[in-house]
């Protein structure tokens, strides 16, 4: 089994990526979601453009250029690129040596499949996105058309079923995405691949200071798919982000943590950054105390962010990072930890 965690084409993800141990790399074929601007400093939206993508191209290079071993799936749908700076983007991935395989949506990739085919050649294990709302009657009959249109083979080509966020339960949905299922393995794919994702999209409603927990929701998914439908999964999930990928405002909030455990995930979110004892190494020091204070915290050889959790739980006022930093550190802790537990899913 393998897992395809979906994350953002931001620094925080992407650096993660950089620390996995050779293990964790072997088993993770990360889904690069290409996000779209954030917003400027007054709210308002900001249109994408030739910098932009050569930005992302810039931020994706060390794992996507030639020697990375590091099998990465680029999907450009969240961007809502013009076929023109889609172009671009995929120019100048390919000048840096970079091939990831493509993710094409059910529908409205056309111009995507053909500039991949056209500036990096025909794609070896293609994927494609079925989202929450396209898992219907007509799922099949529209899978079969994708691959027409995108010109693919299924034994080649990976479907994803996205179940997108499940942390309110759902039977109906479920029922749905069994039969779905059930149905993909007539078609003689390369294989099925599960994601979803059980954290809010919003961490406003958690109090300041008061660790909240959140069931791994998608990991049962997963298993209890896997058993009813007796098929071969392969694991996805949205690591330790949101399904949300939009416009943001870069601002600084409240320095957090989204620190995941085998069956749940705690959060623990400081307030907003301000003076001692609340400047931002003070509150993140805190939040590492609470992490290593952890009963199931696995010390601090089991990942890159989780030395770095140890290394800041140490006294001092030494810097211990910004938001940034500590997407990373939930990353890459989060990715360890899933490639760990494949084998028992």
């Amino acid at each position: 089994m393998l897992y395809y965690p979906l994350l953002r084409t931001k620094k925080g993800e992407v650096n993660a990526l950089t620390t996995l141990s050779p293990d964790a790399v072997a088993a993770t074929r990360p889904i690069l979601q290409v996000a779209p601007p954030d917003r400027n400093e007054k709210g308002e939206l900001v249109a994408a453009s030739s910098e932009y993508v050569t930005k992302i191209a810039n931020t994706l290079q060390e794992v996507l250029a030639i020697g990375s071993q590091l099998s990465c799936y680029l999907d450009p749908s969240p961007a809502g690129l013009s076929t023109i700076l889609l172009e671009d983007l995929l120019f100048a991935i390919g000048t840096y040596g970079g091939t990831p395989q493509p993710v094409y949506s059910l529908t409205n990739s056309t111009s995507y499949a053909r500039l991949y085919k056209q500036l990096m050649g025909a794609p070896k294990a293609p994927i494609i996105r079925v989202r929450p709302d396209e898992i219907t009657m007509a799922v099949l009959d529209d899978i079969e058309k994708a691959l027409q249109t995108y010109q693919l083979q299924a034994h080649q080509t990976f479907i994803l079923l996205d179940a997108g966020n499940i942390i309110e339960p759902n039977g109906y949905f479920e029922m749905g995405l069994k039969g779905t299922i059930n149905d993909l393995k007539t078609l003689g794919l390369a294989g099925i691949i599960l994601a979803s994702c059980a954290l809010p999209e919003s961490l406003e409603e958690v109090a300041k200071w008061k660790p909240t927990s959140y069931s791994r929701k998608e990991a049962e998914l997963f298993k209890k798919m896997k058993a009813a439908t007796k098929c071969e999964l392969q694991f996805g999930d949205y690591a330790t982000g949101s399904v949300k990928v939009e416009p943001n405002i870069s601002r600084i909030g409240a320095p957090k943590a989204r620190y995941t455990l085998p069956d749940h995930y705690e959060i623990l979110k400081g307030q907003m950054v301000g003076s001692r004892p609340h400047t931002m190494s003070e509150q993140y020091h805190r939040i590492s105390e609470y992490l290593v204070s952890l009963p199931a915290y696995p010390g601090r050889y089991f990942s890159w962010g989780d030395d770095f959790i140890y290394k800041a739980s140490l006294g001092g006022l030494q810097s211990r990072g910004n938001a940034t930093t500590w997407v990373s550190v939930s990353t890459s802790h989060h990715i360890e930890l899933v490639a760990s537990m494949l084998p028992a899913m």
